[in-house]
Parts: structure tokens; C-alpha cells; sequence
């Protein structure tokens, strides 16, 4: 038999009309709609008058600019607008689902797949925010990355054998996070409020913080034997923060003054000096004594001032420099001396690293070069005079460092580089990371995470996080059908954005979840900030004056709902349930009369601190599945509230979904490998191997694996999802599970599920419109007349 894959694609540019744009704060008790300045319910066709509508009791702009969410398709002459289309392929060994473009109407593909008929609806309606890397760490026990980004988030990664997002933090009037290091195993950011955060890897809340300086935070670094944190400010030079008895972060007074604000700073690797680089000049301080040894001057032209903009230690009496005239220097700080200077960069250097062990040091900076030197020591004979007048032959080293090596692996600033065992990874501007292996492989790892979108497949309703709002869109639909591989059919139904949800007071969101009711129309939607969890009752009507929504805030009796590290919706007994996940603890609240009310709650792991960071539902909402900060996976039932662990050998699992009705567990990890988990029996399928604690990876996956799609709506079957391809796994007549061949012609996809009429969602990121909002790349100067 032939596989037809037909998929729809959605862009919100293709359409001239959308049906309404709601601007909805967050927590306020009850909505009411109201007509838009063309007096109608409805989007007008005309630009001018459309005003979108708003909500009253709120404090919003009175109206929506049309511009902001229409825009028009540049096609051909001879071609029409296409929003969807149906898109039908195959190949006879693999499965391989070819890309369309939207604008590229009439092109038809042909290919070939095993016996199984499948839809795929590609959706481009929603483009996140770029936001750019500003600081990289590694903690090297651990194996865990901590990045800061520009708005303000962190994120910790999981980079054993092969990175892997593992969650983020987000704080409120935080300010801007422009460093992070880590200390005692514990993360701590400093920004432009001069504020240290404290994080925990088992927590999704801020542990500690400390107001450290008036002035902004500008770098940090760690003492080598992680007993203290040497903070640069702007104003008040560096301050030395410690841990007393309850390990909690202090003030010392301890403090290095000086007049010029300090802008990097390194550790020597015994810990006795402390090297602060300012403008046009360094310098190294005793630690002990808090008295600067000697100040060392930097300058490479006359009348322009360098800013010292990294700084790293090579090995005890040998320091690395990266200034702002584009040189890296060597230096000798037992004598003061500059050792060698070099042009690495044609503009500003913005990162140093080191090598442990070897001493190679790698630079990056506003031109995206990687520069790799070599730390070499030779030894020279010359002739000298002695006392004696007669010249003889002596012995002496002599320190070089070559260039051995340029590379450039993105078109934006590096403005962080890290080289950790056998990989090196630089970050920056452009919002991704680049992992080169010293076998020469490179891996791309882009900011765009599954866990910001959420499906509601009965209802054809998909929600998008963007970190301070929400948009709520109901998909599109085609009534025709075709045997033509490849044929691109009309759409019966335009998509349609059903609200936006601003949160209040531009408050983080970290999780969402939707949930289906009794009710026709109707849908639960919930969020969680920094400051609480809000749980909504959205109803929808379509009648002929057009989709009208209404809102209704749903409270709890005399208290809030605490801030949650995952949210999900399931039906007990004809009572839904929304089931909050918060420092281990999954708390049931249940939805009744337009009331909440608290259940019963459930402790996932005893005396010890943790946090979740994946939580799905059954098919019939018997069971939960979780993935907690300590990388356990655990299976709760809810009926009897008893809780089975699953099998995991050290390997960092990435996501999960319940695969059948008697509650089997697909769990996908981030080195490609799959596990099919039975809790009853605590045993795992034969895709892996004797040994069932280790599993078997799936052929063609090795660094790109976001997630995991099953659903009762397309039984006996499993998807996996990346970056640039799916994977079908097929049960056959053993109730086996088999790794089909993967599908390679999805790029930029960030999110796959299983809609109810067993048709596969896509969720793409439209490149061009995400790299638009990226700065301009850095320009070479020419050479010859101007």
C-alpha cells in the first residue's frame, strides 16, 4: 500500500482577514467583549478601519494596528494566495515528507511510504522572540550549562553527551541578567539592578538573592576552590560575596576599590591574585592582603582609549586578555611584561577561553571569528658574555603562541565561548549555539523549546507562549481530497487567532496547559507566572456576526494558587481537574460551579527537593507521567495515588507520552534513545536490548531530538520529532515497537502531535521572519578606494 502524507501549511501572511484579535490582561475576575472602532464584532476587510477589539476594565491601547498580524504574500502574477495546503508524498525504503513553500502554488511532489495514510497540517502562525545569549557557564562535575539570556531568563542545559534543554528560570523586576557563573554547584546571575540571584537546579523559584551594589553587576568569576564569588560592579570595583554556616550568600568586607569601572575578571588557578580588567589598562590584586601589585597599561593606538573585555589565566604567571582594538594579548604577571600581542579580530574581542591541561585559547568576537592559539615553550642557545670576557653558549625558554587555527560558524557576534572536554561551544547574538567536536562536527542548538506550545486535538486549538503573553489560535480546515501525491489543496477554513493574553505587569509566564469540558464551545485554559497560577474558562461562539469569546477567571476560596513548574487538565469521575506541579508536590484542584477547590495532593520523592519538569496525562486520565530535576521518571496513579519508578541508567530523559490504554510509557532521551516503560509489570518492551535498563537508540537521531508524539487517535504508533526531521516508530504483530526510517524535509520544527481525526500537527518557526528580528551582521571593510 502507499502512505499519503498531506500536509496543510498555515501562515498568518496568506490571509486578508482574520476573524477577531483580543488583547486580555491577566487576572482580572470577569470580561466582557465589546465592538471595535468599526462598530462591528468582526475584523473588517478594510486595513484603515479595523481596529481589532479590546476588553473593558483594562488598562490597553484602545485599539490594534492591522499591520502588527496581516500582512499580504508576495507571490507571481499568474499565482493566488494559499494559506493551507493538503501535500501528498512518499518513498519506498523511508519515509520522507518534502517541504513546500507557502508562495510556490502548483508544485506537486511524489514519493512513496509503507501502508499507513496520514495527514500532516503544518502550521507557521506564531514566531517567537529572538533573545540573545549574553553569558555561557559550565559546571564541569555536574555536566550542566547555565546561560542568561536578553530578556532576562535562564536556562540550564544538560551537556553529558549531547546538549539538551532541561528548564529555564524567569524573574520579575530582575532587570537584565548579563552574567552567570556557578558556584557550589548552585547558579547565580547578576544584572543591571545589582541584585545576585541564587538558583537551584531542583527548584523553579529564585533560592536567595542579595543586593550586592547600587550600581549595575557587570562580571563575575568563581574562586578556584568555589568558596567565594568575586563580583565586578560598575561603581563600587570588586565585591567578594561568601557562604556562612547555612550556606546561604553574604557580604564580606572584603572590597577592591578603584576609580574606573571593572569590566572583566579572572582567578589565578591557586587563588592567591585576582586580575580586573577596566579601560586601557589591568589590574592584579593580592587576595589576601586586598592590595593592587601592579597596574599594567593597554594601549595599541594613540588618543583611543582599549577596554579590556575578557580575561583568562593560561596556567600560574601566564594571563590571556581580549581587548576592544580587536587584539589578544599575553602577558607575564610575575614581571609585568606583555609577552606578545596579536590582531585576531577586526573588531572588538568579546570572549576568552582556555583549555585545562593544554593551554589552547580560543577568541571570539563582533566579527564572528574563532581564533585558536597554541601555548608553546622552546628552548634557544645564544651566546652571552661573561665576567670572564669570553662568550659562551647558554640555554634559555622562550614563550610563543601561534595561531593554529580560524574558523567563523555563525554570521553574528560571539560573545561567549566555552571548551569543555572534547567540544567547544560559542553563543551569542544570534540567539543559538554552535557545539564544534574536536572530530569536526557541528552541531546547531536554536532557542525554540516544545514546551511553549500546547494542543488541544478534539477541539483543533493550539496555544503559544511567548513568555509574557499567550495567543490562542483555532486551526483551518479542507473539505477536499486527492490521489495525486503532492496535491496542494483549497482550504474550506482560515485560521483563526482566537485571544492574546497579556500577563500582568509583563511577569514571566513558565507554563500553560489546556484542558477540554463537559460543555460544547468550551475550553479551560491555564498559566502560571512568577507570582501565581491562573486557571481560565473560555467559551467561544460562532454565529453570523461573527467569533465571539468570553473569559471567565476562575477562583480559589480566600487564597491564590502558588506558582507551578508544570500544569495539566484530566477528567475524574466527570469532574475536571487541573493538577499543578510545585516543589515536588502534585496538587489536584478540582473545577466545580466555576469554583476551585484542593483535592488531595501527592509527594513525589521523600525529604528531598525537587522540581518537574515534564508532566503528561493518559489517554483515559488515569495515570500521570512526570520527569523530575533529578532526571527520574515516575509513573502516579491517581486512583490509588501510588507512584512507580521507571528504569534509568544516567541518561538525561527529554520527554514522554503515554502510547496505550493500559498506560505503557514512551520515553525519549536526549542521546536518541528510546524506552517503553510498563508500569505494572516495571518492565520494557524488546526495543531495547536484554539489559532493559539500557535502551536502544533510534537509527539516524543523535543531537536534534525534541520530543515525542503518540495519542489514541493514531494507535500502535509513535512519532519523534526534531529539528530537521520525524521518525515513525510502528508496533507489529508481537507488540513490538520497530524504528521506521526518519523524515528529513521539515526544518525549523519545534513542536509535533496527534490532532483527533488522526491527522500530524507541524509547528515551524518562518525563518526570514525570525531572523528579521536579529541586528544586522557585522560588515567587513573593503580594501581599495572608497
Amino acid at each position: 500500500l502507499v502512505l499519503r502524507l498531506r500536509s496543510v501549511h498555515c501562515i498568518p501572511e496568506l490571509f486578508e482577514s482574520f476573524s477577531i484579535l483580543f488583547l486580555v490582561m491577566a487576572d482580572v475576575p470577569e470580561l466582557h467583549l465589546v465592538p471595535n472602532r468599526c462598530g462591528i464584532w468582526s475584523n473588517s476587510v478594510d486595513k484603515e478601519g479595523c481596529g481589532g477589539a479590546v476588553w473593558t476594565d483594562l488598562e490597553v491601547p484602545a485599539g490594534i494596528d492591522r499591520k502588527d498580524h496581516v500582512e499580504t504574500c508576495r507571490t507571481d502574477g499568474n499565482r493566488k494566495n494559499l494559506g493551507y495546503g493538503w501535500y501528498i508524498q512518499g518513498c519506498t525504503s523511508m519515509i520522507s515528507i518534502a517541504f513546500y513553500h507557502p508562495c510556490h502554488c502548483g508544485e506537486k511532489f511524489l514519493f512513496w511510504f509503507f501502508e499507513m495514510e496520514l495527514k500532516v497540517h503544518v502550521c507557521k502562525l506564531f514566531t517567537p522572540t529572538a533573545v540573545h545569549i549574553r553569558s555561557v557557564s559550565v559546571e564541569s562535575d555536574l555536566q550542566k550549562l547555565a546561560l542568561t539570556r536578553s530578556d532576562s531568563s535562564v536556562e540550564v542545559w544538560d551537556c553529558d553527551k549531547n546538549l539538551s534543554f532541561l528548564k529555564s528560570y524567569s524573574c520579575s523586576n530582575s532587570g537584565a541578567m548579563d552574567c552567570v557563573v556557578w558556584c557550589k554547584k548552585r547558579i547565580f546571575c547578576g544584572g543591571s539592578e545589582g541584585v545576585l540571584f541564587e538558583f537551584s537546579l531542583h527548584s523553579s523559584t529564585v533560592q536567595n538573592f542579595i543586593k550586592v551594589a547600587v550600581s549595575p553587576i557587570i562580571c563575575m568569576a568563581s574562586s578556584p576552590k568555589n568558596d567565594q564569588i568575586a563580583v565586578g560592579c560598575r561603581k563600587e570595583g570588586v565585591i567578594f560575596v561568601e557562604f556562612d554556616d547555612s550556606n546561604k550568600p553574604v557580604i564580606t568586607n572584603k572590597f577592591l576599590r578603584q576609580k574606573d569601572r571593572v569590566q572583566s575578571v579572572a582567578w589565578q588557578e591557586k587563588g592567591k591574585l585576582l586580575v580586573t580588567g577596566s579601560v586601557s589598562n589591568f589590574r592584579i590584586w593580592d587576595v589576601r592582603t586586598l592590595q593592587c601589585l601592579q597596574k599594567v597599561s593597554v594601549c595599541h593606538s594613540v588618543g583611543k582609549k582599549t577596554r579590556i573585555n575578557a580575561l583568562k589565566f593560561i596556567n600560574d604567571y601566564i594571563l590571556v586578555s581580549g581587548d576592544t582594538a580587536g587584539h589578544t594579548s599575553f602577558w607575564d604577571v610575575n614581571r609585568g611584561i606583555l609577552l606578545e600581542s596579536k590582531r585576531s579580530h577586526k573588531s572588538s574581542v568579546q570572549a576568552v577561553c582556555v583549555e585545562k591541561g593544554t593551554g589552547v585559547v580560543y577568541t571570539s568576537g563582533i566579527d564572528s571569528l574563532i581564533c585558536q592559539y597554541q601555548y608553546m615553550e622552546t628552548t634557544e642557545s645564544s651566546r652571552k658574555r661573561h665576567l670572564d670576557g669570553d662568550k659562551k653558549l647558554a640555554d634559555f625558554k622562550k614563550i610563543t603562541f601561534i595561531e593554529s587555527k580560524r574558523q567563523r560558524f555563525q554570521p553574528t557576534t560571539v560573545g561567549s565561548l566555552v571548551k569543555e572536554n572534547s567540544w567547544l561551544l560559542s553563543a551569542g547574538v544570534g540567539a543559538t549555539m554552535y557545539q564544534i567536536m574536536d572530530n569536526g562536527e557541528r552541531h546547531l542548538y536554536k532557542p525554540f523549546h516544545p514546551d511553549n506550545v500546547k494542543c488541544l486535538p478534539e477541539s483543533n486549538i493550539v496555544l503559544f507562549n511567548n513568555r509574557t503573553q499567550l495567543e490562542l489560535w483555532r486551526l483551518g480546515a479542507t473539505a477536499e481530497d486527492s490521489d495525486v501525491s503532492g496535491t496542494v489543496l483549497p482550504l474550506t477554513k482560515p485560521p483563526e487567532k482566537l485571544l492574546t493574553l497579556i500577563s500582568k505587569k509583563g511577569k514571566p509566564i513558565t507554563c500553560c496547559a489546556l484542558g477540554n469540558t463537559k460543555r460544547a464551545w468550551s475550553i479551560l485554559l491555564a498559566y502560571s507566572d512568577t507570582c501565581s497560577t491562573n486557571i481560565m474558562f473560555v467559551v467561544m461562539k460562532d454565529d453570523r456576526s461573527g467569533l465571539k469569546v468570553s473569559l471567565k477567571k476562575l477562583k480559589l476560596s480566600n487564597a491564590k494558587l502558588q506558582p507551578a513548574d508544570a500544569l495539566c487538565f484530566i477528567n475524574v469521575k466527570s469532574t475536571e481537574i487541573c493538577v499543578l506541579a510545585a516543589n515536588g508536590v502534585l496538587s489536584f484542584v478540582a473545577i466545580e460551579k466555576f469554583r476551585l477547590s484542593l483535592k488531595f495532593k501527592i509527594q513525589l520523592i521523600e525529604n528531598s527537593l525537587c522540581s518537574v519538569r515534564k508532566l503528561v496525562q493518559s489517554w483515559d486520565d488515569r495515570f500521570l507521567a512526570a520527569i523530575t530535576s533529578h532526571n527520574d521518571i515516575l509513573v502516579i496513579d491517581v486512583t490509588t495515588k501510588s507512584i512507580v519508578r521507571a528504569p534509568n541508567k544516567m541518561l538525561c530523559p527529554v520527554d514522554l507520552k503515554f502510547n496505550s490504554e493500559e498506560g505503557t510509557v514512551v520515553i525519549l532521551f536526549s542521546s536518541g534513545h528510546v524506552l517503553e516503560f510498563y508500569p505494572k509489570t516495571r518492565k520494557c518492551t524488546p526495543l531495547c536490548k536484554s539489559d532493559f535498563l539500557e535502551p536502544r537508540k533510534v537509527p539516524q537521531w543523535s543531537k536534534d531530538c525534541f520530543g515525542v508524539a503518540a495519542s489514541k487517535y493514531l494507535p500502535n504508533t509513535v512519532i519523534l520529532y526534531g529539528d530537521k526531521k520525524l521518525s515513525f516508530l510502528r508496533k507489529n504483530s508481537q507488540n513490538m515497537l520497530q524504528a521506521v526510517e526518519s523524515v528529513s524535509h521539515y526544518g525549523n520544527c519545534w513542536f509535533c502531535d496527534i490532532m483527533s481525526d488522526g491527522d500530524l500537527l507541524v509547528v515551524q518557526i518562518d525563518k526570514d521572519r525570525y531572523n528579521a528580528q536579529l541586528p544586522a551582521l557585522f560588515k567587513l571593510q573593503k580594501f581599495g578606494r572608497k
